[in-house]
């Protein structure tokens, strides 16, 4: 995997906790309605885990194949 690739991964991540952490202060305030908020739920439930759990291994990966 292109270092490129990585820091994409890192950005998609960033974009996504950031999103998450726009969605907590929505339901926070009330001004999300419940379709929105299931709709960002579900892509985040898989989103994030996956490129959590992905993006070690990816870089371990990327930092071999540089050596």
């Amino acid at each position: 995997m292109r270092a490129e690739e990585l820091k994409q991964i890192h950005r998609e991540l960033a974009v996504a906790i950031e999103q998450q952490q726009r969605i907590n202060q929505q339901i926070s305030e009330g001004k999300i309605s419940l379709a929105q908020l299931t709709a960002a739920y579900l892509e985040l439930q898989c989103l994030i885990p996956l490129l959590q759990r992905v993006l070690p291994e990816l870089e371990r990966c990327s930092q071999v194949h540089r050596d």
